[in-house]
């Protein structure tokens, strides 16, 4: 991680938004998940930015970012990436998020076009989490908000706790993972009042909506997790179907990580983030 006051931006309403920058060349921008930040994508870095530029951000509220009260929905968090792209001059760039992630690239994209940005990645992405399609595994399929209350209810009571089930289904609840202390240390950086906010936002956000109206290419990528036991079946059968006609798009099922796919298969998912960045020349 690195921390100088050149690793943060403020935005238009006075957020203050961490970001960090490796390697030179053809951009990309990863944009993580829901409790998450920038450092879960540690394994990528030296792979993706060996001949590029790589730019990881934390959302307002979450990681090294700071803890402002308003804002936090998919559509300001799109506004956040446009408002520091502007700053980093950044142009042709592949803008890729993971999980809620996923939903702030297509925002961006449906607010700003091809504004900086020539291709688009979904990472595992739940783009429709209170869907009541069979499909759908979300815990909150069905539009189950009583189960969304009674979870972050629960979050209030014992954050800790939550943070590291939150953790542990992940990580398919491997007790011995490495990974978990830290995973858990960086989940609890986002206050349960914030987390509250922006994932009851997200649970009425339609990812597949915004999907139908795309025109960039597109890498999809899934796997099947405790967070989605049908991850594989969303990305290449659902998420697929709903990718307009003539619209690029390259589509990966991974076997190992689950959720986590990035991390825990980053040598692949690196590599495969290459070839799709390589093809949008």
């Amino acid at each position: 991680m690195i921390r100088s006051r050149n690793n943060f931006f403020r935005t238009s309403d006075d957020a203050v938004i961490y970001y960090e920058e490796y390697g030179q060349g053809r951009p990309i921008v990863l944009l993580h998940g829901y409790l998450c930040s920038s450092k879960f994508f540690y394994r990528n870095i030296e792979g993706l930015s060996r001949n590029n530029r790589l730019i990881l951000v934390d959302f307002r509220g979450h990681g090294s970012s700071s803890k402002i009260l308003s804002g936090h929905s998919i559509r300001r968090y799109a506004m956040d990436i446009k408002e520091l792209l502007d700053v980093l001059e950044v142009q042709d760039a592949l803008l890729a998020g993971w999980s809620l992630g996923a939903s702030v690239v297509l925002q961006y994209h449906l607010l700003y076009g091809d504004t900086h940005i020539r291709g688009l990645g979904l990472i595992d992405p739940t783009l429709t989490p209170c869907d009541d399609g069979p499909w759908n595994m979300h815990i909150l399929n069905g539009y189950n908000m009583d189960k969304a209350n009674d979870v972050m209810t629960g979050a209030y009571c014992d954050y800790v706790k939550y943070c590291r089930e939150f953790a542990g289904r992940m990580l398919f609840f491997d007790k011995h993972s490495e990974e978990l202390e830290w995973m858990m240390c960086e989940h609890m950086k986002t206050p349960p009042w914030i987390a509250f906010s922006i994932w009851t936002e997200f649970a009425h956000t339609d990812g597949r909506e915004m999907l139908r109206q795309i025109y960039l290419p597109v890498v999809l990528f899934g796997a099947d997790s405790m967070v989605n036991t049908k991850g594989r079946e969303c990305a290449s059968v659902h998420y697929a179907s709903d990718i307009p006609k003539g619209v690029y798009r390259e589509i990966y099922l991974h076997d190992i990580g689950g959720h986590l796919l990035f991390l825990k298969d980053s040598e692949l998912f690196n590599e495969r983030v290459l070839v799709f960045e390589g093809h949008l020349q």
